[in-house]
């Protein structure tokens, strides 16, 4: 783009020189007064132009800036009145700050002679003078505050905002790539190394994220793709190193011993507002998809800014709720968003996907912040049917890989995965793990959530999204309902009929899967009940046949050979 646009405007600037050499042609013959070889060398230019026009090629443009060499001669003298400066400073001439202050002017001059040349079309002048104001800019901050101590790191910060902002304003404005390149690695590298050197890791980083959120959204106007990455980087890796500091083990080292486990929490939740919220703006309030920076950045700053700021609120042991809270409300917004493209098309829905994933992540993690055990569990539940309800309303596929995502969540909390697993697995004797209202609660609602996607799917193909749900809800449901009738038959059978109980319970729900599949012609029912035939030959094997009585073995070997029979037959038929 940028080539094209260079020879467009040589080839104006050739039509715009063979114009006024005709018109002051034509101004002679008028006033009778062409004579000479100023005529002959006029007409011969604006012939050699207009043959050129004419041909649609630009005639060789003269040199409009200066030439090669002098540019060199300009660059070393530049260099030279920086080294005066400092040469005047180190001898005592001149004050500390009054040596900073003329160099920062020196600096500035530079800066606005590169945005005279780039308003008068001299890109190479233009570049020249951009790169000598960086060069006398950032080593001049860089002494003064680490070697000479004498500028603080926050007036430090506060100029290379505004050297950086400035030289990156220039290359914006006149198109120049190079400059942007030089002003975000020399900003971004001064940044860092000053955040080493001065250990105030706090106001560094804030500097490094304004560096990538300005880059961020200039990389936006003038697509320079490539110019947001070392920026996103730098800020993450400076959250990174704050969020290592402030929750290592014994306190932070002695050189950073001011820092504030508030201050650090703000720092890194900065980073992800920042970054997401642009993202959210961009995708909406322009109605662009997202691209692969984004989803990578997003991935990133919700583990090393949010999930920093979740491992520093634990390693101080206070602020848990408030981020619990946080998360709820950017989940909601997340949704919101992912809402605001839901009438759009495929494009569309990569959106939706991307912003319901962050909302899902989110409020997972404010969900695991604010509660614990069955009142997680029922607040999942929640989230679940929620999710599977708008989902099948919608019909947004990945909404009901959400719900089932929110109750396989939720069996944790509510003791339904620890049930199960007792029901099945303990040995004979030993204290049960018995199903509360939260495990029920989670059973019940995965079997409405699996009814919904089952006839929202209707007579679609299924997609893996589709039957990854629907696999994980009708597992959900069969555990819960399995460990309730295990519970139930042990309860009233007489004392040693645990084997044949737990293996009429797995035959059975293996022979209703299939019986299921061929009803409703889900095929992943019939996945589930060969993998619970599967699970149950492996019990039988490893835990019955050391512990379980002949009479108990009798009957759940016949029971599983039962099973296998009448599951075999039932795979062969059609669904209707």
């Amino acid at each position: 783009m940028t080539d094209r646009v260079d020879l467009l405007e040589e080839r104006v600037a050739a039509l715009a020189t063979a114009v006024a050499a005709l018109e002051t042609r034509l101004a002679g013959l008028e006033r009778g007064t062409e004579s000479g070889p100023r005529v002959r060398e006029e007409r011969e230019a604006s012939d050699a132009a207009g043959a050129a026009a004419e041909a649609g090629v630009a005639a060789p443009p003269r040199a409009s800036g200066a030439a090669p060499m002098a540019l060199a001669g300009r660059a070393f003298l530049g260099i030279g009145g920086a080294y005066l400066f400092r040469a005047l400073t180190e001898a005592g001439t001149l004050p500390h700050l009054a040596g900073v202050a003329l160099g920062l002017v020196y600096a500035g001059a530079w800066i606005l002679a590169a945005e005279h040349s780039g308003r008068a079309g001299q890109r190479a002048e233009a570049t020249l003078h951009a790169f000598l104001s960086l060069a006398v800019a950032l080593p001049l901050l860089w002494e003064t505050t680490v070697r000479m101590r004498a500028l603080p790191p926050v007036g430090a910060a506060v100029l290379l905002l505004g050297i950086g902002a400035a030289v990156f304003a220039v290359a914006w404005r006149r198109d120049l790539a190079s400059v942007a390149w030089a002003a975000t690695l020399g900003a971004v590298g001064t940044a860092w190394g000053l955040l080493l050197a001065t250990a105030r890791i706090e106001l560094f980083t804030l500097l490094l994220i304004a560096f990538g959120a300005a880059t961020l959204w200039a990389t936006y106007g003038r697509r320079w793709h490539g110019l947001r990455w070392p920026a996103a980087v730098a800020a993450d890796l400076a959250v990174l190193t704050l969020v290592y500091l402030g929750s290592r083990p014994g306190g932070p080292p002695q050189a950073y011993a001011g820092l504030s486990p508030g201050r650090c929490v703000f720092v890194a939740l900065l980073l992800f507002v920042v970054y997401a919220g642009s993202f959210a703006a961009r995708t909406l309030a322009r109605r662009r998809d997202v691209n692969v920076f984004e989803v990578f950045q997003t991935a990133a700053v919700l583990a090393a800014g949010y999930g920093g700021a979740v491992r520093l609120s634990n390693a101080a042991g206070t602020g848990e709720g408030v981020l619990g809270v946080a998360a709820l409300v950017l989940s909601a917004l997340a949704y919101a968003a992912a809402f605001g493209f839901l009438e759009r098309d495929a494009a569309g829905g990569r959106n939706f996907l991307f912003f319901s994933s962050l909302g899902l992540v989110l409020a997972l993690t404010g969900g695991g912040l604010l509660a614990t055990g069955p009142g997680l569990a029922f607040v999942w539940v929640l989230f679940g049917l929620g999710a599977a309800v708008l989902g099948a309303r919608f019909g947004r596929r990945s909404l009901l890989v959400h719900g089932a995502l929110y109750l396989l969540a939720a069996c944790v909390p509510s003791g339904l995965f620890a049930a199960a697993l007792s029901a099945f697995t303990r040995p004979v004797g030993s204290v049960p793990v018995r199903m509360g209202a939260a495990s029920a609660a989670v059973a019940l609602a995965a079997a409405f959530c699996w009814i919904l996607t089952v006839r929202w799917r209707g007579e679609e193909p299924a997609g893996a999204g589709s039957r990854l749900a629907a696999l994980v809800l009708m597992a959900i449901a069969a555990a819960g309902a399995g460990a309730g009738a295990v519970e139930l038959l042990v309860a009233f059978l007489p004392a040693g009929s645990a084997v044949p109980a737990r293996t009429a319970v797995l035959a059975a729900a293996a022979v209703a899967l299939a019986a299921l599949r061929v009803r409703t012609g889900v095929e992943e029912a019939g996945w589930l009940a060969w993998g619970v035939l599967g699970g149950a030959s492996l019990k039988l094997f490893v835990q019955d046949v050391p512990q379980g009585s002949p009479a108990a073995l009798f009957a759940a070997f016949v029971l599983y050979g039962l099973a296998l029979l009448a599951v075999s037959r039932l795979g062969r038929r059609e669904s209707p």
